[in-house]
Order: structure tokens, then sequence, then C-alpha cells
């Protein structure tokens, strides 16, 4: 017994130390990577900016709009002899709150968004008229107001390695200067910007906030022995813009340049991050690209597995604005339902910039799992100031307005969305689906359940002919049941022969059994199809079929709910599942089996419908389980209505069979009857054939 513990706990030490190792070797491979740490790790070479001291030196900073800049901050004392040459600094200033652009008034704006002085980053985005959840929803439609946490928040800090990333955070500087062997780095996410007047815009709707950037450089920095004296070098300038009523935000980056020094420079624009799951069984998350390439735009996507192989915080080209056959338009992020895009707008003529622009994506941890961080770093040139234009999309995957939007539509939005069909779909079919149900719930009044369910009357309809030919078919195979049953037994040994005589047999009868199953195949596909639909479809997310049940008809309905899994069901009992079962039994009962007549059934094929009456329901329970409520709907009621409609086409089959029946009269004629049916005179002992 001791021995066994000693086992254990020798066990359970070699693998405390070996995650101890583990853990040590991802913190230093961590701190070694240049997004991961405090400051990037080229930054050995050039220092990052320091606040700039001497405030007698400094040029007084212009008044902000919001508070007061403080003046650069002073140097540690340090003697005249051992003052370390430090050439560039930024303005000090404090720092700010957060500022609101936009709002959660769907009558006005699309989203609002929170933007940090730090960075000039969006610190939150959230959407107008999409919720948290599906309780968040209906408090909104009750009090007419749902609380500001409620609304759906598309982009959030990503926090990863004691690092905070914000979403559209203008990264870091990077310059070559003349005489400079190495690129002087500079972090710009990790300072205050500074609020100042935006510029005015084109109408008197939208609303727009400017923050801004100053860079000092000491122009005393070769003379050690001399006092600092700074000089504005560059000023960046960064304007968000709301448009209301559109998905749409303007987001422009403005360098202007203070020197005549012929500086390149280039800058790390981040774009969104910290894109929600919005599922929490699986993280559909996707970084995508899109190329225009021949007057044609292809949306590139990289997915989990992808990510997988790459090494954390180490960033992945994925594109150039100028490439020799293509040219990258834009980058992001999308989930399930919603997605973030960010493009940067052509100061002339067509879709792709004349700026040269390399994409990237970084891939890093979040809550055990990894997310993406797409970025830009556009390169200005040496001889003007530059302004860039980004048009930042934010919002829902949504077919008709990805359709309708020109500027959504010429850059191929509509491409981000996944139906994740199988084999069997397709996304067109998928595409199909739901501009049918979108023009089915315009006439129930905007209820998808109910346009659900005028669906499955609309495939019924098509595909009734199909189907009374089916049931047609199902009642032959009742009345072949004893010629196939007498063919069986006269041709046991020879199933070539068998085989041969069947087919005559279905033949001389008009007898197809594979028109038994047509309708059930050609509602395959649409299955798959409006699976693959509801999959994409943010129409459908938090739509309601009644108040009470079916509250979200892209998730399974859930009745009762717990927090510990159960084996097979999860965390919550579903009933349309267990409904559909019930609906596919019904059907299998009614169902003849195939080639047999009730009274002419072997014992075999008596174990089959058995079998098959209870196999059906239980597979389509555990198929449907975990299935978004608007299918299991449409199939229960599609199954529920075929076994009606069985039950109609059989009656009205019989009916006629009995009015022909009836209808069948025999007319007797004078005379001898014909020698076909007059019966032949028996044959005495004496009778015999003349020769």
């Amino acid at each position: 017994m001791n021995r066994k513990l000693a086992t254990i706990f020798l066990v359970l030490g070699a693998a405390v130390m070996f995650g101890a190792l583990l853990g040590y070797y991802q913190t230093q491979k961590a701190q070694q990577s240049p997004d991961a740490g405090q400051t990037p790790a080229d930054a050995t070479t050039a220092p990052a900016p320091q606040t700039a001291p001497a405030p007698g030196d400094a040029p007084a900073p212009p008044a902000p709009a919001t508070a007061p800049a403080t003046a650069p901050a002073t140097a540690p004392a340090q003697t005249q002899a051992t003052r370390p040459s430090v050439r560039f600094g930024q303005r000090a200033v404090a720092q700010g709150d957060a500022v609101q652009l936009g709002s959660l008034d769907p009558a006005q704006n699309q989203f609002r968004l929170e933007i940090s002085p730090k960075g000039a980053a969006v610190q939150s985005l959230r959407l107008a008229d999409f919720y948290q959840t599906v309780d968040d929803k209906q408090e909104a439609k009750k009090t007419g107001q749902a609380p500001a946490q409620g609304h759906y928040q598309l982009l959030a800090p990503v926090q990863a390695y004691g690092r905070e990333y914000m979403p559209y955070a203008t990264r870091r500087l990077v310059m070559r200067l003349p005489n400079e062997a190495q690129p002087i780095y500079i972090r710009l996410d990790n300072a205050n910007w500074r609020q100042v007047e935006a510029p005015a815009t084109q109408d008197n709707e939208s609303a727009s906030v400017a923050f801004e950037y100053e860079l000092l450089e000491n122009v005393n920095y070769n003379n050690p022995d001399a006092a600092p004296s700074w000089q504005p070098f560059l000023t960046i300038t960064k304007t968000y813009t709301v448009l209301p009523g559109s998905f749409s935000a303007r987001m422009s980056l403005a360098v202007e340049k203070h020197t005549d020094a012929a500086v390149e420079f280039d800058i790390e624009q981040s774009g969104p991050t910290g894109l929600a799951k919005d599922d929490p069984k699986v993280d559909p998350r996707l970084a995508v690209i899109g190329k225009q390439k021949k007057g044609a735009i292809d949306v590139h996507t990289l997915t989990r597995a992808a990510i997988d192989k790459d090494t954390l915080y180490e960033p992945r080209e994925v594109g150039f604005a100028t490439e020799s056959d293509q040219h990258t338009l834009w980058i992001g992020v999308v989930n399930k339902y919603f997605g973030s895009m960010m493009y940067i707008v052509p100061s002339g003529e067509g879709l792709a910039t004349d700026v040269p622009v390399k994409y990237e994506v970084i891939t890093v941890g979040e809550d055990g799992g990894r997310t993406f961080l797409p970025s830009a770093t556009i390169t200005m040139s040496p001889d003007q100031s530059k302004q860039v234009d980004f048009n930042i999309f934010a919002g829902p995957k949504k077919r008709s307005l990805f359709d309708d939007t020109p500027l959504y539509n010429s850059l191929g939005y509509i491409q981000t969305i996944q139906f994740s069909g199988c084999f069997l779909g397709s996304d067109w079919l998928s595409l199909v689906m739901i501009r049918l149900l979108d023009s089915l719930a315009w006439i129930a009044g905007g209820n998808y359940g109910v346009a659900i369910m005028l669906l499955v009357v609309a495939v019924r309809l098509v595909l009734h002919p199909l189907t009374k030919k089916s049931q047609v078919m199902m009642l032959k195979t009742q009345k072949l049941g004893p010629e196939l049953s007498r063919l069986k037994a006269k041709y046991a040994d020879d199933k070539e022969a068998l085989q041969r005589e069947t087919m005559k047999l279905y033949k001389e009868q008009g007898f197809t059994p594979l028109l038994g199953c047509l309708p059930m195949l050609l509602q395959m596909p649409i299955w798959i199809a409006l699976w693959g639909g509801l999959n994409a479809a943010v129409e459908l997310r938090h739509a309601a079929f009644l108040p009470f049940w079916l509250t979200d008809l892209a998730a399974p309905d859930a009745i009762l709910s717990w927090s510990r899994p159960l084996p097979l069901i999860g965390t919550s009992l579903n009933l349309l599942p267990i409904l559909v079962a019930v609906a596919m039994f019904f059907q299998t009962k009614l169902n003849p089996q195939m080639g047999a007549s009730p009274t002419a059934m072997t014992q075999q094929q008596e174990q089959q419908k058995k079998m098959m009456q209870w196999m059906m329901p239980i597979m389509m329970l555990f198929i449907f389980y975990p299935m978004p409520s608007g299918l299991s709907l449409y199939v229960m009621t599609s199954t529920f209505a075929g076994v009606a409609e069985q039950h109609v086409i059989r009656k009205h089959l019989k009916e006629k069979e009995e009015a022909e029946a009836a209808d069948t009269t025999t007319v007797k004629m004078p005379g001898k009857a014909s020698r076909t049916v007059r019966p032949k005179k028996p044959k005495g002992p004496t009778w015999f054939k003349h020769s």
C-alpha cells in the first residue's frame, strides 16, 4: 500500500514539475514576443518615446477640447555629464475619460462607440438593435428600453499576458531616418492622446470626435552636454465619425510633419479585436480577408485549425494592398452572426487604395483559447503629409444588408456568411431558403415561426403530386406482396432468376420502388439547406415563435435547464426533438413494409418493420436534439403534415377504389357463352381420339 502511495505521489510530483516548466517556458516565450510584453523586443535599438522633459524648453501645447493639457514632465534628476541622450518624446497628456459616439437608440444610430484616449482606441462597441440574451430583448420590448449592458457588445478589449489589446488602436509608429541604421519604434497604444476639436462633417447629422498624438524631437540629442530642446516633429490626428442609421463608421489618420527631414514612417493600425464568440459551445470565429482579382472579389478565411498552427503573438502576413495580380482590400473578423471589417477608402476611382499597405493577423490567447488581431501597416512617403481614411463595418452578417448597400455589395461582404452545410447542401440553396423565409415572415407579420410553418405548406404543395404517386406505389406493395412471396419461394435457390422475375413483375404492374422514397429524398436537401441557413441567418437569432416558448429559433428550445451536464442531453430538456421523434414514429407506423402485404409478411419482415418503427424515431431524436429549434419546428411540422397528407390520400384512394368497384356490373347476353368462359364437358372413360 505504501509503495502504491509513493508511486502516486511521485507521478503527481512529476506532473507538477512538468506543468511548472511548461508554464515558465510559455511565460518566457510570451515575454520575448514583440507584442506580449510591456515594450517591444526591438525597442532596444531605439527606446520608446519618453515624456518630454524641461517644461520651459517644450513648445506650449494647444488647449484640448475637454481637459487642460499638462506640460511635459520633468526628467529624473541626473548630472549633466551622465544624462542619456534621448531624441524623441511625446507631449504629456492627462488621462481623460472615454468618449461616447453614437447611441443605443435604433431610431438614430445602429451602434454606440466608446472611445478611449489611450491609443485613441475603441473601448467598446455595442449594437443598438441586438441584445446579449433573449431576456434582454424581451425586457427591451416590455419597457421600451434595455439596460446598456444588455445590448450586444460586438467589440471589446482582449486581456492576455498582462497586456490589453484594444479594438482599432493605433498600435505603433516605425520611423526610418537618414543616417540611422535601425528603424525607430514608438509605441502609440499605451500613450494618452489628447482630444481636440473634430473637423466639420459634410452633413449635420453625423457625429465626430478627434484625438491627437504629438511627437517631439530633442534637437540637441547629439550633444549630451547641452540641455534638451524639444521641437514638434510630427502630429497624428485620429478622427472617428458615426454615420446615422448606418452600420459603418469613418476613421481617419492624418499625419502632419513639422520637420524637413526625409523621414519615412509606417503606422501599424489595429483592426477589430475582441469579437464575441456568440456561441458558448463552439467558437466559429474566423479572420476574413477580402481580395480583388481580375475585377472579382474573393474572400479568404483563416479558421481555428489554421491559427492553431501559428505561434502566439507572431504576425502572419495575409496580403498587400498593391500586389502583382490582386489587391487586398479589407480585413476583419466574423463570428456566427456578426462581424467587423476594416476597409481603406481609396483617394481615386476603383476599390483599391494607392497607399502601400501590408495586412497581418496576430493570434493571442483568450480564455483558454485563441483569438484574432487583424492589423494594417501603412507606409507613408517622406516628402508629404498624408491622410488615410477607413470605413469600419460593425454589425450583423445580414444578406439583405450586404445586398442593398452598394459599398458592402461591391466589397463582397456577403461572402463572410458561413452556412456550415455538409456535402449534400449548398450555399446558394441556403440563401434561397433564407430569402423565402424573409418573404414569408413579412406575410406572417415578422413571426419567423409562422413563416417556417408556411414554408412547410409551400413545400408540401409543390411535392404533393409526387407524394400522391408515392402513396399509390406504397399501396401497390401490399397487393404485390403475395406474388412476391410466391416468386421468392419458387426461385429460392436462384437469386439471379428471382431478381429478373421481380423486375418483370414490377414492370408489368407499373411499379417503381424508388418513387416511394422520392418525396423524402427531395426534402433532405431542403432540411440541410435550412439547417445551414439557420446557422448563419441573424434574422432568426432571438426570433420568437411564441412569447413563452420557442423564443430563439436559432437555438434549441430549452424548457428546463440545469447547471451540471447530463449524458446525451447536456444541460437542458428540449421538447421539440421529442415531438419530432413522436411524429416520425407515426409516419413509420403508417408506411407499409416495402414489398410485402400485412397478411403475407414473413417473421423477418415483421421484425424489420418493428425495428424501423422504433429505430428511426430514436435516431431522429438524437440527431435533432442539439439542432436549432427552427429546424426542429420545420421537421416536426412537415412530418405531422405528411402523416395527415398520407391519411387523406389513402382515404381518397380507398373511396375511389370502392366507387369503381360499385360502378362495375356484370351483363348476361342471350345465347351460349363464349368458349373461353363455358365449362368443358367431362370426359368419359369411353372417349378416345380418332386417328
